[in-house]
């Protein structure tokens, strides 16, 4: 990965005729804290973007984890786009896209799983449950290293009658998620935007994000991209790497501020 910050990028924003600007919440606009509840995008951030919102060549969209509700009532910036739980959920254009649409049987079970795992994990200190809806989440940040194997042991044991064929487990940052076993992801929901907004040839695509689960949008962006990898890191499939959310911060501040000189 190359430092963003060396390349010469006004060359590929004046080319483009759209700039699709997409952004993951947590570790990316907001850093990494101990719960989810904690993470609050500054003041300065949430300005930017705000700004950003307004400029006709812009499309702006938010693609989290966080469940849809939680994710707009975070970011409370209008006329934007917002995708939720890893793209189950997409807010478009004053409407909501579901992506799944058989979910009674798997609510029926992730009912089930989440009153087991309260009960199993009882005693593993510092343990964050988030429930998404579609999606329930288990931060361990906080549990102690001599009660980490442990958490795992139980947590494996508790889901294992319903992997393969009920759901599925998805990884991030010291967080466990069970999920709808369906296709989906960030990448699907990006994808799917695109296409609802008529995305053209000579567009331009900038995603940022930190996690696991932006590493398949990397991957399935077209190579004239930008993909933008928070936090540097080997193995990741982005082009480019920032080093925190300060210059998260300062690069869409550039953007904003390259768009508006040259009415873009």
């Amino acid at each position: 990965m190359k430092y963003l910050f060396k390349e010469n990028l006004n060359r590929k924003f004046k080319k483009a005729k759209h700039l699709f600007l997409f952004l993951d919440y947590d570790g990316t606009l907001t850093s990494i804290v101990k719960t989810p509840s904690q993470a609050k995008i500054s003041s300065s951030t949430k300005e930017i973007l705000s700004s950003l919102a307004k400029k006709k060549k812009i499309i702006l969209g938010i693609i989290s984890g966080r469940s849809l509700e939680n994710i707009k009532k975070k970011i409370t910036i209008k006329n934007i786009f917002y995708v939720g739980n890893h793209g189950l959920e997409i807010y478009f254009r004053g409407r909501k896209i579901w992506l799944m649409k058989k979910a009674k049987e798997y609510l029926r079970i992730l009912k089930k799983i989440k009153k087991d795992l309260k009960e199993n994990l009882k005693e593993i200190k510092g343990i964050v449950f988030e429930d998404k809806k579609v999606i329930y989440a288990v931060h361990y940040r906080q549990v102690s290293s001599p009660q980490l194997k442990e958490f795992k042991k139980i947590f494996k044991k508790t889901i294992s009658p319903y992997l393969k064929d009920k759901i599925k487990i998805g990884r991030g940052k010291k967080v466990f998620e069970i999920r709808p076993n369906i296709y989906f992801g960030k990448q699907v929901a990006l994808k799917l935007l695109q296409k609802l907004l008529k995305k053209k040839k000579d567009d331009f695509t900038i995603y940022i994000g930190d996690d696991l689960t932006d590493e398949e949008v990397f991957l399935s962006l077209d190579k004239k991209d930008l993909t933008v990898k928070v936090g540097k890191a080997k193995k990741s499939k982005a082009k480019y790497y920032l080093n925190n959310v300060k210059e998260v911060e300062k690069f869409l501040k550039y953007l904003n501020n390259t768009i508006s000189k040259t009415n873009y």
